[in-house]
């Protein structure tokens, strides 16, 4: 396990990035930028302590397994419902 707590703001800028397992860490937040991974397609970010999701999150649209697990999210975004391509979605506590 690792200890981040924030990611930077130049990550959307990881154009080709397709898998990020960022899980067991301390981030709170997520960059505005992180809606940028437009290759993303699994993100595993359990196990950390966000408490939102950036606005547009809707524009990751090659996301096909997402793992927001036992973190303190109170409410999700109302764009993720169009997120098409999504396949996994795990919001257990």
């Amino acid at each position: 396990r690792n200890h981040l707590q924030e990611l930077p703001d130049s990550f959307g800028q990881l154009a080709a990035l397709k898998v990020l397992l960022a899980a067991g860490n301390r981030l709170v937040s997520l960059p505005s930028s992180f809606v940028e991974l437009q290759s993303l397609r699994t993100c595993f970010l359990n196990a950390n302590k966000v408490v939102q999701l950036p606005s547009n999150f809707s524009r990751l649209v090659a996301l096909q397994e997402l793992s927001l697990a036992e973190n303190a999210l109170s409410e999700l975004p109302d764009d993720l419902g169009q997120l098409g391509s999504l396949q996994s979605l795990d919001l257990t506590r």
